[in-house]
């Protein structure tokens, strides 16, 4: 929709198809949550609105992975140039044991990987 205010036949079917789609990532990610929960411990769940509008992904995640300094584990959903799973995990370069962290990206390949702070693989639904 962009700017304008006026909506197209592809606006309108995806408005009127949106709350159903909600619903069923919400079902989906539901089905993770205690498994990812069991695996890290507890996660991030933001307002769905938010994350969709200002990073175009509906997703929860844990984070600080590495003890105190900030890192993250996600998964869900994105929608950058086509609707995906996403799974990511990622963290800076001044973390401590960033060393740790680029050894285990070296091993990876499949996926985004920059080699240094992030990893991200995605799915098509």
């Amino acid at each position: 929709m962009g700017n304008s205010t006026d909506f197209s036949l592809q606006d309108l079917l995806a408005l009127e198809n949106f709350n159903p789609a909600l619903t069923k990532m919400d079902a989906y990610l539901d089905k993770l949550k205690p498994r990812f929960a069991e695996m890290f411990g507890d996660y991030k769940m933001p307002k769905t609105m938010s994350q969709i509008r200002e990073h175009t992904r509906h997703v929860f995640w844990k984070e600080n992975l590495f003890g105190e300094h900030y890192s993250e584990l996600g998964a869900g959903f994105k929608f950058t140039t086509f609707p995906h799973l996403t799974v990511w995990i990622w963290t800076d370069e001044s973390n401590p044991r960033i060393e740790q962290f680029k050894k285990l990206l070296q091993g990876v390949n499949e996926g985004f990987n920059n080699g240094s702070t992030y990893f991200e693989l995605l799915m098509p639904l």
